[in-house]
């Protein structure tokens, strides 16, 4: 670290500002530049339009979550109180509400917001970068000068266009990453506005001070992943802003300094220890037991330097990197890994001097990784192709300051010194572009991951989307890869049961589920299939007790009572049965088949009135179903109400004019209201129905 007197050795090269043209071209450019950097943006990142929902999140986020879709109360109250999948993120669940109230379940919404967020932030970090170059040194001349803004639009392009930002763009459930880096550069740039003014308007200051804080929230409020940055803004008060080091560290000259840090400390330390919660409530994190300390050590040392090799040589990129088998702290990748970080460290502390940007950028790029290093590690993955989003921003700041340095009006290396970045970013745009379309939908992004860095997770998703489109061989193929991989993943043996249980082997699959159970026995999905399984092959007893413990666990879990239910009808215990039926449709109201099955046993019990009343909530949930009106106009009919009871048969024939069942129940409605005509033709019509549904009949068996 250095004071900001040497941050001159920085900077100096910039021409007097005489030499800028007293024109309107800057002012033009400063339109200019930052929209190519936007417009390039989008371009690279077009064929995310392209882009569906992948099984990667997506559908557990958005597909089949009706929580987020709106903004009216019961959206926003469950936004702000719930730790959905571990993260507590409510300001990206109200953007994502958003899409849904412009583009449905549209895709294409979705994917347009992420880019342009993703554009937004380019553009940003132009600022920033811009901001970083110019900052004490006759800001406004220089931000004029065409080397700042040339710089500033490279290391722009090089952050946005970079291959690592795909995942975070193309992927809708990385939508947090994008808007948490949003309002965390709105921060930075805030936050160096807020130090230029302070030294000679306190007012003004103080507004961009409050609008740093605001943003800071909103960063966090989106993702936590940014609640190193008061660490990051002390760094910065060091080089290049000198309101730290150059005379003290602490003392009277300084305190203020450190003070008004607090606000983004508080807000840091609070979500933080949200976010921990979150996943200790979703039991995400990962223990102690099974990732040592020395296992994170060799994770934080292995992801520095992935990140760093990833950015110079953007290849072989997949959805998840898994832990390999061998990944312990001696193993030569790891060792390779602290030699690599050891030797950064030395090379940017010792040229500290003639480049204090160089250690300046290590630290903050060494604080930005730290909560992604695995300290509270949560899931499978090693490293992510996302976490480098914020991280790697330092890495094109550093790029801008070396082609700064380098910069000389109209000579040969400066032609150098454009052609070469503008050749490496049509590389990386190219690259880009393709790695885009791996993520159009879920079996391409996984036959890539298969491709590139095969895992018991990749297999497990390919898996379980072969199994979804009724491909239930092939899905059994892959899963049993995935748990030969990996036989300790609960949910792996859990999902490869449900496959062998769809192909009627109940024999293996409940094997599989008892060593998922063994795994994780306290996971209700797996006791509730379990149950399933066992009622299907006659164990009712044991299939109850299963049904009880994943109730217990998850007693407002809707679907586990409606499984409890159906059990207990087939035993003969009605009273239970509908006890558990009143339960689910308390949780979920709008399920109608549990509303159908309360309105059967009580006309079994001869309560019609009650059944039609559970019969008017079929048809108002299903109102395009034909047998739940006919149903409805039966019981209307036995309780003498003919009117109503034909209206309602009437509505059935309307949705399906061949429902041979409504015809005849229509005709012997109308009889009982001394209308024969109007009777016989009905009774006609079902009969014309059955006859030519028997011919059909007769005529497949024919050619069977």
């Amino acid at each position: 670290m250095t004071s900001s007197d040497e941050a001159t050795v920085e900077i100096a090269a910039i021409g007097p500002a005489e030499s800028v043209p007293r024109s309107r071209a800057p002012r033009l450019a400063s339109y200019l530049i930052p929209g190519l950097v936007a417009l390039i943006t989008f371009v690279v990142f077009s064929p995310a339009l392209q882009n569906g929902f992948v099984n990667w999140d997506d559908y557990e986020n958005i597909v089949n979550n009706p929580h987020y879709r709106g903004l009216g109360w019961s959206q926003l109250r469950w936004m702000f109180t719930t730790f959905h999948h571990s993260l507590y993120r409510p300001l990206t669940w109200i953007s994502l509400g958003l899409d849904y109230i412009f583009w449905g379940m549209n895709p294409l919404g979705y994917h347009l917001t992420s880019v342009l967020l993703h554009a937004a932030n380019a553009v940003l970090f132009f600022y920033l970068t811009q901001h970083l170059l110019t900052f004490r040194h006759r800001a406004t001349v220089l931000g004029r000068n065409p080397p700042v803004r040339i710089t500033a639009a490279f290391a722009a392009l090089i952050f946005a266009v970079h291959p690592l930002r795909v995942e975070a763009v193309a992927w809708v459930s990385a939508r947090n990453d994008l808007l948490s880096a949003f309002f965390f550069l709105l921060t930075v740039i805030f936050y160096l506005e807020y130090a230029k003014r302070k030294v000679n308007d306190e007012y003004r200051a103080a507004h961009w001070f409050a609008a740093a804080v605001a943003a800071y929230a909103c960063s966090l409020l989106s993702k936590a992943i940014g609640i190193t940055l008061p660490l990051v803004l002390l760094v910065l008060d060091v080089y290049p802003l000198g309101r730290l080091g150059k005379q003290a560290w602490f003392g009277p000259a300084v305190r203020k300094v450190w003070w008004e840090k607090l606000p983004f400390f508080f807000l840091a330390v609070i979500t933080g220890l949200a976010a921990v919660a979150a996943k200790y409530e979703a039991g995400a994190l990962v223990s102690s037991e099974s990732h040592d300390l020395a296992d994170r050590i060799a994770q934080g040392f292995y992801g520095i330097t992935f990140y760093m090799v990833k950015t110079l040589l953007p290849t072989g990129l997949a959805p998840l990197y898994e832990f390999p088998s061998d990944f312990y702290v001696f193993n030569w990748r790891i060792i390779l890994s602290a030699i690599v970080f050891l030797l950064f460290s030395l090379g940017f502390f010792a040229a500290r001097h003639r480049w204090p940007a160089g250690l300046t950028g290590w630290i903050v790029y060494l604080l930005l990784l730290a909560p992604v290093l695995g300290v509270a590690q949560a899931g499978p993955q090693l490293v992510a192709d996302r976490y480098s989003y914020l991280s790697c921003m330092v890495w094109a700041i550093l790029l801008a300051t070396v082609l700064f340095r380098l910069w000389r009006p109209r000579n040969f290396s400066t032609a150098l010194l454009i052609g070469i970045p503008l050749f490496t970013l049509f590389g990386l745009g190219i690259l880009t572009w393709k790695q885009t379309e791996i993520w159009h939908d879920t079996e391409r992004l996984w036959n890539h991951a298969l491709a590139v860095r095969p895992s018991s997770i990749a297999y497990f998703h390919m898996g379980r989307s072969m199994a979804q489109r009724g491909d239930l061989a092939e899905g059994e193929k892959h899963l049993r890869r995935a748990v030969e991989i990996n036989p300790r993943n609960d949910v792996i043996q859990s999902n490869l049961a449900l496959v062998l249980a769809k192909q009627g082997n109940l024999a293996e699959a409940t094997k599989h589920f008892l060593r998922a159970l063994e795994i994780n026995p306290k996971d209700p999905a797996t006791l509730n299939n379990m149950g399933i399984t066992l009622a299907q092959q006659g164990k009712l007893d044991e299939a109850i007790l299963h049904f009880h413990r994943s109730l217990e666990i998850r007693p407002n879990d809707a679907s586990g009572h409606t499984n409890m239910a159906n059990l207990l009808l087939d035993r003969g215990d009605v009273d239970g049965a509908t006890k558990h039926l009143r339960i689910a449709i308390e949780i979920d109201p709008a399920d109608a088949d549990n509303h159908n099955s309360l309105a059967i046993i009580s006309a079994k019990r001869g309560n019609l009135a009650e059944a039609t009343e559970y019969l008017r909530r079929v048809v108002e949930l299903k109102p395009g179903d034909a047998a739940a009106a006919n149903n409805l106009a039966i019981t209307l009919a036995k309780q003498g109400r003919l009117e109503e009871a034909a209206q309602r048969f009437e509505a059935a024939l309307r949705i399906d004019p061949n429902f041979a069942e409504a015809h005849a129940g229509l005709a012997r409605v109308l009889a009982s209201q001394k209308k024969p005509e109007e009777a016989m033709r009905h009774y006609q019509e079902a009969l014309r129905i059955l006859k030519a549904q028997k011919r059909a009949e007769g005529s497949v068996d024919g050619k069977r």
